[in-house]
């Protein structure tokens, strides 16, 4: 076989062209790909192969690479003979061939399963993501919302700067997680309706450094996405933290959002101020330019706003719309019925009169089996009693309610709706409510996840350091802080591995928590310290108590042996009223104990 005849049957198609973009030659490959033949008018049918929106960005990557003598890369979708685009790869580089007006060869690829895998993965991660940036409000409602507001607006800024998709899907990724370090601040501080004090102010500070260290742990988030995190609260004019960047110092998307958080935290409501007017925000807004703000990019966010604001109430457009151009029953019919979102209607005694497809998908019912039926039937165990009391209320007000709530499925599957409920009236007399119902199980459950992983120690399982003040029991009954110290587990880890070390540890929290006596709570702080908060029945019930968790941890197999500890007590309210302090007063009896068992084996091993 002759090298051109080898060529020709490669599973890839081959190209070769001119500088003026005109192909001199493709192989075979190229009618597999497209349905177009070889000998096709007009760059042999490039241009009714090429997706339309392909055709400016392929045509510019081919110009750059052309006038710079570079290689040239490209990915663009094709069209197929049965109309199906797959994405392709081209690469080419410029060669050099005497007597002849080829100056370019390259190949092109089908890589269409792997962008789509690609793309799947990137919005999956980008549901993770902003499932991440919903917890902080799951835990701040007076800031329900927010996440998805200021990342809107952050777009819609970055498109009108002229990002590129790529830059816009980093602002994204970023705008979602801008505030996650939140998450690490007390809620005495994140939810404090008055003013924070300087000691409080720098706590609140330091959810920038938590956010980006937080994401970053993430794995597959870019520098470019920590830019936003880190630089979000840096200003203009060098007066922001936590760097004190200035002007151009400051990341581009940062600025671009910047402005976008600052104009939605004015415009809502917050513990601490009652929610701006648009004027008002825009006009605070052009008074922090050049201060807080880049000022161009201050003008240009107010253009962007000022376009798209409404003046009119959205509901009220939306009435005034479907006035103009009236619905055919038939098309409103076939909306509920094509629906992806849950959708159902009751009577004024909330008994079900319609449930759209969407509704028994979701929740494995016919339509028959719940027509008739008051839909609290999908409540169950779990559903909060003061949910059920919200909605209830509201349907007995006959007004709007918006909530998120547990139901279940026929097959008894948690499922998390945020429901819209509102009431319907026919001639001034409540007939129906209707129901939209958002699956938000798979955020609620990333949510959860999150929480429980800003909670737990790792390894173990057990509350961490960060918990303490949020999972502290009744400080009004007395409790004993028992501080525990493992000896050595430096020299298990050493000797056997750390994974023999995660071992132990897992091992030592499994014989905590069976040994404590009912009602108490144990942490691992970190390294081999660990914290059990039991309720104090006396001191000596105390000591009985350090006893028995001391032989639990006698029965931990370390491969050399019983593990042994050093505990030291504290007692509340009797020695303080201060956590920390107490569990400082605690971890220095520890530390006496531990030197006085060190004494002891020194004193054994001379004699």
């Amino acid at each position: 076989m002759n090298a051109l005849a080898l060529l020709e049957a490669l599973p890839i198609m081959l190209w070769t062209a001119r500088a003026d973009g005109v192909w001199t030659h493709v192989n075979p490959r190229w009618e597999a790909y497209t349905g177009f033949p070889g000998n096709a008018p007009g760059l042999f049918g490039f241009e009714g192969a090429l997706h339309p929106d392909d055709v400016t960005p392929t045509v510019a990557r081919w110009t750059e690479a052309v006038a710079l003598g570079t290689p040239y890369r490209s990915e663009y979708r094709l069209r197929r003979s049965d109309g199906v685009y797959r994405w392709h790869l081209t690469r080419g580089m410029p060669v050099a061939l005497p007597d002849t007006d080829v100056v370019w060869a390259g190949a092109c690829t089908d890589i269409h399963d792997q962008k789509q895998a690609e793309q799947e993965s990137q919005a999956a991660r980008g549901a993770a993501v902003r499932a991440l940036g919903l917890a902080l409000e799951a835990r701040d409602h007076e800031t329900k919302g927010h996440t998805d507001r200021v990342t809107d607006l952050a777009m819609r800024l970055g498109a009108a700067v002229g990002l590129n998709q790529d830059r816009l899907e980093t602002l994204r990724l970023g705008a979602y997680l801008h505030d996650i370090g939140k998450l690490t601040v007390p809620d005495a501080i994140l939810l404090k309706p008055g003013l924070l004090t300087p000691e409080e102010r720098l706590t609140m500070q330091e959810h920038v450094a938590s956010g980006e260290r937080f994401s970053a742990a993430l794995g597959f988030l870019s520098d470019e996405v920590l830019e936003v995190i880190r630089g979000h609260h840096e200003r203009w004019d060098g007066s922001g933290y936590p760097s004190g960047l200035q002007a151009s110092e400051i990341p581009l998307s940062a600025r671009i959002f910047a402005l976008a958080d600052v104009y939605d935290a004015l415009v809502s409501e917050r513990p601490y101020k009652q929610a701006w007017t648009q004027e008002q925000a825009f006009a605070e807004l052009q008074r922090q330019s050049g201060g807080h703000f880049d000022p161009e990019l201050t003008t240009l966010f107010l253009e962007v706003l000022g376009k798209t604001a409404l003046s009119v109430n959205p509901s009220a457009l939306i009435s005034e719309n479907i006035g103009r151009s009236a619905i055919s029953e038939h098309v409103q019919s076939l909306a509920l019925q094509e629906a992806a979102i849950s959708v159902l209607i009751t009577d004024a005694e909330q008994r079900l009169v319609y449930v759209n497809p969407a509704f028994c998908r979701l929740t494995g019912y016919s339509p028959e089996e719940v027509i008739g039926r008051n839909p609290r039937f999908l409540q169950g165990p779990q559903t909060s009693p003061a949910d059920r009391k919200i909605l209830r209320d509201a349907l007995a007000a006959h007004r709007p309610v918006h909530q998120l709530i547990l139901n279940y499925s026929r097959s008894g599957e948690e499922l998390w709706f945020e429901m819209h409920v509102t009431p319907i009236f026919l001639q001034g007399k409540l007939a129906y409510f209707v129901a939209i119902q958002n699956d938000n199980s798979v955020q609620v459950a990333d949510r959860q996840q999150l929480e429980w992983s800003a909670m737990r120690d790792a390894p173990t399982g057990l509350f961490n350091r960060f918990s303490l003040n949020r999972v502290l029991p009744d400080t009004s009954a007395p409790l004993a802080l028992i501080f525990l110290d493992l000896n050595d587990l430096k020299g298990i880890n050493d000797r056997h591995g750390h994974q023999k070390g995660d071992q132990v540890l897992q091992e030592v929290a499994n014989a905590l928590v069976k040994t404590a006596p009912l009602g108490a709570q144990v942490f691992r702080l970190g390294g081999d310290e660990f914290l059990v908060l039991i309720p104090m029945l006396g001191e000596a019930a105390v000591m009985e108590n350090v006893t028995a968790l001391r032989q639990s941890l006698s029965l931990v197999e370390t491969g050399d042996g019983p593990l042994t500890g050093s505990f030291g007590v504290a007692y509340f309210p009797q020695e303080g009223l201060d956590l920390w302090h107490l569990i400082g007063l605690a971890d220095e009896r520890m530390y006496r104990e531990k030197l006085r068992q060190e004494n002891r084996r020194g004193s054994s091993s001379r004699n």
